[in-house]
């Protein structure tokens, strides 16, 4: 995933805006969007429009080692009792269950029943 437009490609935005070419024109060249020329502009202004270095990979409140114990604890367990019993909504244990590729194939008790009521 990129991080934004390099530095290089900024500095030629705006030399090319400083070289007496208005903001549209700049961007209709480089096709890059008049809001984001502007923030460039400001943030030379500030002293600074460099590209920022990503900053590291944000928290995440389901730790790996925790679903997989509870999981082995209550195998049976649905995604909102395993979300209940760590403090996080279903779709929250949904995403994290995808992410480490824990497969959980349980059918609501809802079909359960009607399953039954077809045999």
């Amino acid at each position: 995933m990129s991080n934004g437009y390099a530095t290089v490609l900024r500095e030629r935005v705006l030399n090319y805006i400083d070289n007496g070419h208005s903001k549209s024109e700049t961007s209709r060249v480089f096709k890059i969007s008049r809001p984001t020329i502007n923030q460039w502009i400001g943030l030379r202004q500030q002293g600074d429009y460099s590209l920022k270095p990503r900053t590291s990979r944000r928290f995440r409140k389901i730790k790996e080692d925790e679903l997989r114990s509870y999981i082995k604890a209550h195998p049976d367990a649905y995604l909102k009792d395993i979300g209940k019993a760590l403090g996080v909504s279903a779709n929250s244990i949904w995403h994290a269950v995808r992410r480490f590729g824990i497969t959980l194939k349980k059918r609501s008790r809802v079909i359960k029943k009607e399953i039954i009521k077809n045999d």
